[in-house]
C-alpha cells in the first residue's frame, strides 16, 4: 500500500518520552512514520517547562512526522478556569476529562486538517468532543487504560469525601462519554486483551490490541547486583505511582528494613511529594532524585526493581523498561495487569505489604533467582513488547481502516 496521511490528535506534547503515555505515543509515532505520513497536532495542557521545550519538541517529532502543530492551552487548566469547567462538566453532565480539551482552535485545526487525511487518529478518549469534526473519516482511538474503570477503581482508595464525590461523578459521565464514542469510530485500540474486555463491557464497539513496547536498543541487559539496593521509577505526579510508592513506603518499607538494616532504596521520578522528601531528609538508606534524564544509571547499581501499583489500568510501561534491563522485577497483580509476564518466572508477585517484603527478601537472597528473572523478563520483552511488534500492528490497523471493504476488524477478545 501507498503511504497513507495519517492525522495524529494528541491531547498532550508526546516529547520528551518520560513517563507511560509520552514514551507510548512519541514511540508508535516514530514506528508510525517510518511506514505512512504522520501529520501530528498535540495540544500542551500545562505551561512548558522551559521556553525552548515547544521548539525542542518540534524539532524531535519532525524526524517522525510531515508536519507538527503544538497548541498551547495551559491558560485553560490554571485553577480558577479548571474549577470553573469541573463546575460546568458537573451541570451539564459531561465528563470533565472530555470538556477540558475542547478549544475552538483545536476544532479550527482539525476540521482544517481532516480533509486531505486517510486515517485519523485520536489519542485517548479526552478527545471524543472532535469526532463530529472527524465525521465520514476513517477513524481509530487510543485507549491508553479503561479511564472510567481506571476512576471506578481510584474511588476506594481515596479517603477525601469531596475527592470521592468529584470520582463517583467523573466515573458516570466518562462511561457515558465512552459510551457514546466507542462505537462511533472504526477501531478503538486498547493496550492488552484485558483492557479490551472490560471496555468491550462498558461499550460495545470494535477494539484491537497494540500493546505497549519497549525500546530494547535503549535498555540493555544490565550486571546483576548483589546487596540490598531498590529503585522505583515512574513520574510522580501521576497518582498511581505517587500512592503506590507512598503505600510501599509506608506499609513494607519498615518491614523489609527490620530484616534488611543496610537496605536502600532509590526513588526516581518528577514532582515528588513532600512526604517523600521528608522520608529521605530523616533517613539516609532513602533517596528521593526528582526528575532525571536518564534512569538507566539509577538501574545500573540497583538489585532489584519496584512497581508496587495497586490503582489505575492500562500496562505499565516502567515494568517492561525494568525487564528490558535484565533487572529482577517485584510487583503487585495490579502493576502487571494486562502484561504477558509469569509470576516466579519474569516477576514476582506480592499483593500485600508483607508479601511484597517477602518477595523483596527471595531477590535479596537468591543470587540464582536473580539470574532467572532478569534472563526471562528480557527474553520476554525482546519476544513481544519491542516498540517494532506493535508498531507493525498499527501501521497493519490504518491500512485496513483505509481500505474497510478488504477488512472487518475483528473484537479484542479474539484480537493479538
Amino acid at each position: 500500500m501507498n503511504r497513507l496521511r495519517i492525522l495524529w490528535l494528541s491531547h498532550f506534547v508526546p516529547y520528551p518520552p518520560k513517563g507511560g503515555c509520552f514514551q507510548r505515543s512519541y514511540n508508535l509515532i516514530a514506528q508510525a512514520g517510518r511506514r505512512h505520513d504522520v501529520h501530528l497536532i498535540a495540544m500542551r495542557p500545562k505551561a512548558a517547562a522551559t521556553p525552548d521545550a515547544d521548539a525542542e519538541a518540534r524539532a524531535a517529532l519532525l524526524r517522525h512526522c510531515r508536519s507538527v502543530t503544538l497548541l498551547d492551552i495551559s491558560a485553560a487548566t490554571r485553577p480558577a478556569p479548571l474549577a470553573r469547567r469541573a463546575l460546568s462538566s458537573a451541570l451539564t453532565g459531561r465528563s470533565l476529562t472530555v470538556t477540558l480539551f475542547e478549544s475552538p482552535e483545536m476544532r479550527r485545526l482539525v476540521r482544517d486538517a481532516q480533509a486531505s487525511a486517510d486515517v485519523v487518529h485520536l489519542d485517548s478518549i479526552s478527545l471524543a468532543g472532535y469526532l463530529p469534526d472527524v465525521e465520514g473519516r476513517p477513524t481509530l482511538m487510543t485507549h491508553h487504560g479503561a479511564e472510567s474503570f481506571m476512576i471506578r477503581r481510584r474511588i476506594g482508595n481515596e479517603r477525601s469525601l469531596v475527592r470521592k464525590a468529584f470520582f463517583a461523578a467523573e466515573w458516570l459521565t466518562l462511561r457515558r462519554a465512552e459510551r457514546l464514542a466507542c462505537p462511533r469510530v472504526g477501531v478503538n485500540v486498547v493496550m492488552s486483551a484485558l483492557d479490551g474486555e472490560i471496555m468491550q463491557a462498558i461499550a460495545p464497539a470494535s477494539y484491537r490490541v497494540v500493546e505497549n513496547g519497549v525500546d530494547v536498543d535503549f535498555f540493555q541487559p544490565l550486571p546483576l547486583v548483589d546487596g540490598h539496593s531498590l529503585v522505583f521509577a515512574g513520574r510522580l505526579d501521576q497518582y498511581s505511582n505517587r500512592d503506590g510508592i507512598l503505600h510501599f513506603m509506608d506499609a513494607a518499607w519498615p518491614l523489609l528494613t527490620a530484616r534488611y538494616p543496610e537496605a536502600r532504596i532509590t526513588i526516581v521520578g518528577s514532582n515528588p511529594p513532600e512526604r517523600l522528601r521528608e522520608l529521605a531528609s530523616v533517613d539516609p538508606r532513602i533517596e528521593v532524585t526528582g526528575f532525571v534524564d536518564d534512569v538507566r544509571p539509577y538501574f545500573a547499581r540497583a538489585t532489584a526493581a519496584l512497581c508496587p501499583i495497586r490503582d489505575g489500568g492500562g500496562t505499565r510501561i516502567k515494568v517492561l523498561d525494568a525487564l528490558a534491563q535484565g533487572k529482577p522485577l517485584i510487583a503487585t497483580s495490579i502493576g502487571c495487569e494486562g502484561l504477558e509476564v509469569v509470576p516466579d518466572r519474569d516477576v514476582l508477585i506480592g499483593d500485600t505489604p508483607e508479601a511484597f517484603a517477602a518477595q523483596v527478601g527471595r531477590v535479596f537472597d537468591d543470587a540464582a533467582l536473580r539470574a532467572s528473572l532478569a534472563r526471562q523478563g528480557r527474553e520476554l520483552v525482546e519476544r513481544v513488547y519491542a516498540w517494532e511488534i506493535p508498531g507493525g500492528k498499527l501501521a497493519a490497523l490504518y491500512e485496513d481502516l483505509a481500505r474497510p471493504a478488504a477488512s472487518s476488524p475483528q473484537p479484542a477478545e479474539a484480537a493479538s
